[in-house]
């Protein structure tokens, strides 16, 4: 099998994850970290990782989105590659 077929096997192999892709990937506008973790019911670090994972794969891109509001930019919003 070839090395990034068994990456994204293996990314979409936990359900949580899957689910998560589902989610981003029939979402009409970017989802954000926030929205990922309340959806799932997991904390926002746990639903980062899942993303960046997905993202390591390339079945998602991120970008910051700062909100003006100050400090650290609050979120990555990841939206699906079509």
């Amino acid at each position: 099998m070839d090395c990034d077929a068994q990456k994204l096997t293996s990314a979409l192999a936990d359900s949580t994850r899957f689910s998560i892709y589902q989610f981003v990937s029939n979402s009409k506008e970017p989802v954000t970290v926030q929205e990922v973790a309340e959806q799932f019911s997991i904390h926002p670090n746990v639903a980062r990782l899942h993303l960046t994972k997905l993202e390591d794969v390339h079945l998602l891109t991120s970008f910051s989105d700062k909100s003006g509001k100050g400090g650290v930019p609050a979120v990555c919003t990841p939206f699906p590659i079509r």
